[in-house]
């Protein structure tokens, strides 16, 4: 029974990073603010996707000669290769919202949505 609470557990923590991810994205109006935000939310998919991998007494998907292959003994690998996807594609929208902002700094002086959008606009 404890196991079952410390998944479900698990699961709340994981998607409360989820959600206060998208939260930050929604809500912030400040440029750094929402790249902060879309770390956490990346991080969270990350967690997510190695969560569902995880098996009780599962071996890692490796054959050797004279061992039983049965689907239901090994982990499933797809997950982690997408988790190693997501943090790849991570890594380079976190560094093309940073040079955006750096640019919208560099032509305006300011990082908030708003004020950008009214200097914008004159």
């Amino acid at each position: 029974m404890s196991l079952e609470w410390a998944a479900l557990l698990h699961y709340g923590l994981v998607s409360l990073v989820i959600l206060t991810g998208l939260h930050g994205i929604f809500s912030q109006t400040h440029l750094l603010k929402k790249t902060m935000a879309w770390g956490f939310f990346q991080a969270g998919i990350i967690l997510l996707l190695v969560s569902v991998a995880e098996k009780t007494e599962a071996k890692p998907p490796l054959l050797f000669e004279g061992s039983a292959v049965g689907v239901t003994h090994y982990l499933n690998p797809l997950p982690h290769a997408l988790a190693l996807g997501v943090l790849v594609v991570s890594l380079a929208v976190g560094v093309i919202l940073a040079l955006l902002a750096s640019v919208l700094f560099r032509e305006t002086g300011r990082l908030d949505e708003d004020s950008i959008g009214q200097e914008l606009l004159k």
